[in-house]
Parts: C-alpha cells; structure tokens; sequence
C-alpha cells in the first residue's frame, strides 16, 4: 500500500476491492459495483464512498503500519504521523490559535454522527500514556463539536500497536478490542483508575 502523495498529514491509504467489500459489510452497508471502477480510481473512490457514508466507523491510528494492517482486516482508517498530528493548536506562521482546529484531512470526514475510533498504542510509560490520552481528548473533542461520536479501542497486556495485538493473537483479537470500545466520557475518567507503574498491567 502508497500513501498518495497530496497528503502529507493524515494517511488516506490505497486498498483492494476486497478490503472495500469487507469495510461495508462491517458497516451493514451493501457495496456498491466495484467492477466498473478502473484500478487506478479504487481509493480515490473508497474515500469518497466513506465521506458518502457517515455510518461507516474510521479508526484514526498512528503510522502508515497500523493503518494498513487495520484496513486489511475490514476496518476504515486513517493513520496520522504522530498522536497530536490530528489537530492544529498554531497558525502557519506559528502563532497561537484561539481554538484548536482539527486538520483538514479529518475534518472533511466529520459528517454529522460520523463515529471516530482512537486506536493508538498501548505504552506502560506513564509520561507517553497521559500524553496519549491528552491527544485523544483534544482531538476528539473537535471532533464531538462537528456532531461526530468518538470511541477509544484499549488493550491489556505488552502488545504496544494493534499491528502487534493482531500478529500476536490473531484477528478475533482485534475484533474483540473494537467491540468493547469505550467512549471519549469513558476513556477520560478511567485515567483516575488507571495502574500506576507499582502495579503491572497483566
């Protein structure tokens, strides 16, 4: 998989028909006839078909790795180059901003009750885990102004990517971790609970 070269912040990926045909039927949407698409017009398609699609869930992960190995399983998503890549606190000339301004890669797939899933990885240190969940908040609160649901996907255990989840325990894995996400509400309070480092996550 090429990310296409007119993005540079968020990665919109190639995929197969496939891949299109599983991401609709995870999404209980019928697909429409990919046939007739010519090969070189399949992603610019598929994305389109998303923005089209509101009750299609976009995962937003970290790395170009992630995102394919996510879209390989039947699941939308987006990769960005690093957690705060979601959004801008700072104007092209590098002053502050009022508000944070979500990039316009994510922006243009906030249709109203568009679900985003935050899926980025699992770290034990404490300082990279509250700058995790601090990136999640920021971003998906933009997000949730746009009229958008956002969800987080977590994991126990030393698996850090979800690429490492699924090589590890396989694709009913995966499956289960987006099933039990939790929402944004959810996600944030259960920062008051998490372990500290005493205490090993198992």
């Amino acid at each position: 998989m090429n990310t296409p070269k007119t993005s540079t912040e968020a990665f919109c990926l190639k995929i197969t028909r496939h891949q299109w045909r599983q991401i609709a039927q995870k999404a209980g949407l019928e697909c429409p006839d990919l046939e007739h698409i010519p090969n070189q017009e399949i992603a610019q398609s598929f994305w389109q078909w998303v923005k089209n699609n509101p009750a299609v869930p976009i995962i937003i992960t970290e790395g170009a790795k992630k995102t394919a190995s996510l879209l390989s399983y039947g699941y939308a998503a987006l990769g960005l180059p690093g957690i705060y890549s979601g959004y801008r606190s700072k104007d092209s000339e590098g002053i502050e901003l009022v508000h944070k301004q979500l990039i316009p890669q994510l922006e243009a797939f906030c249709q109203q009750g568009r679900e985003f899933v935050f899926c980025f990885d699992n770290d034990n240190k404490p300082t990279t885990r509250h700058n995790v969940r601090k990136a999640i908040a920021n971003t998906g609160r933009l997000m949730e102004l746009q009229g958008c649901k956002v969800t987080v996907m977590t994991w126990a255990g030393l698996a850090k990517g979800i690429d490492d989840v699924i090589v590890g325990n396989g694709e009913t894995s995966l499956d289960r971790i987006y099933s039990a996400r939790q929402s944004l509400e959810a996600h944030k309070l259960s920062e008051f609970t998490d372990l500290t480092p005493s205490s090993p996550r198992q």
